[in-house]
């Protein structure tokens, strides 16, 4: 008998047993479903059987032969497709039979997608894996199609998506030729730097900066600290902009916002008799300013400032906040 996965079978499991002598009423028949072989599956259900229509389903029930020696038993099919088993036994008789069932994928309930969610170069490509699945996860033979949604330039009937040439979130529909719908969300994002530290030692290391997806690193400074902060890229450029402490406390120690241009000249953002406690900076989104906190005694109120990155054109943009503690 063939039926889908996780199906309650609409007749019951039969089985006559003919003793050699006496009656055949009140024989004890076992039914025991054998677990199916491993698969990738998260969650495999097995196959399991009820003694009756008002008990539940088990991996084993026991039920008496009646008075023209018949015991039967509901089924379950399991979620796993292919032959599952249910091996009947008369203990009492020493005999055991086997029943056989084939299992095959249900209805399409769900798309399996090989990604949900993704963060990608604007301008790029990338593949979508997708698969109509039944209720537990297995292959059924429909069809999935792909559409183009948000920041989607066009996708291929075989989920290769080529996005557009803007920043922000995406989608792609995905769609099979019955009602199940579902959907993959990207972020696209327009280039990008990130900077990061190489220690040879506890105490030196090389500054460096790299794309955003990795490619092209080079080197910005070597010599770089534990006393200097990791260092924020501009915008458009390798300039970078990061902290120095002059001892080996920010607490205790006057500290620095330092800008190292794309010329690899380090300066202070503000002239430290102005500002001799600068730090967190910044690049504001055109890379003309940076951003920083500022303020002229440790226990003094910081103010946020902002400086062109040639040094010009020092400004305060708030009222000072007196430092709290």
């Amino acid at each position: 008998m063939t039926d889908t996965a996780l199906a309650v079978l609409a007749n019951a499991l039969v089985v006559r047993v003919t003793p050699p002598t006496g009656s055949s009423a009140g024989l004890q028949v076992r039914f025991e479903a054998l677990p199916s072989e491993p698969t990738g599956q998260l969650a495999i259900e097995q196959t399991v059987v009820s003694a009756g229509p008002t008990t539940s389903f088990q991996s084993s029930a026991t039920v008496a032969t009646d008075a023209s020696g018949q015991a039967q038993a509901r089924i379950q099919l399991g979620s796993i497709p292919g032959e599952t088993r249910v091996i009947v036994t008369c203990p009492q008789l020493s005999v055991t039979d086997t029943a056989r069932f084939h299992i095959v994928a249900g209805p399409t309930a769900r798309i399996l997608l090989s990604i949900r969610d993704t963060i990608i170069l604007a301008g790029s490509t990338f593949t979508v894996r997708a698969v109509a699945a039944d209720q537990s996860g297995n292959a059924t033979k429909e069809k999935v199609a792909f559409s183009a949604g948000t920041n989607v330039l066009s996708v291929t009937d075989s989920g290769r998506v080529s996005t557009a040439s803007v920043a922000g979130r995406g989608v792609v529909r995905v769609s099979t030729p019955g009602t199940v719908r579902d959907s993959v969300r990207f972020t696209s994002y327009v280039g990008g730097r990130v900077t990061f530290i190489t220690y040879a030692n506890d105490a030196w290391g090389t500054l460096m900066i790299t794309d955003i997806d990795g490619a092209n690193p080079r080197v910005l400074r070597n010599g770089f600290t534990l006393s200097n902060s990791l260092a924020e890229p501009a915008p458009h450029d390798d300039a970078v902009v990061y902290n120095q402490i002059s001892g080996p406390s920010e607490v205790t120690n006057a500290k620095a916002a330092l800008l190292l241009d794309v010329d690899r000249v380090e300066r202070t953002v503000a002239d430290p008799l102005i500002l001799p406690y600068s730090g967190h900076p910044r690049f504001g989104r055109d890379g003309e300013f940076v951003y920083f906190t500022g303020r002229s005694s440790l226990q003094g109120a910081s103010a946020i400032w902002r400086v062109r990155r040639d040094g010009s054109g020092l400004e305060q943009l708030t009222s000072p906040t007196p430092a709290s503690g």
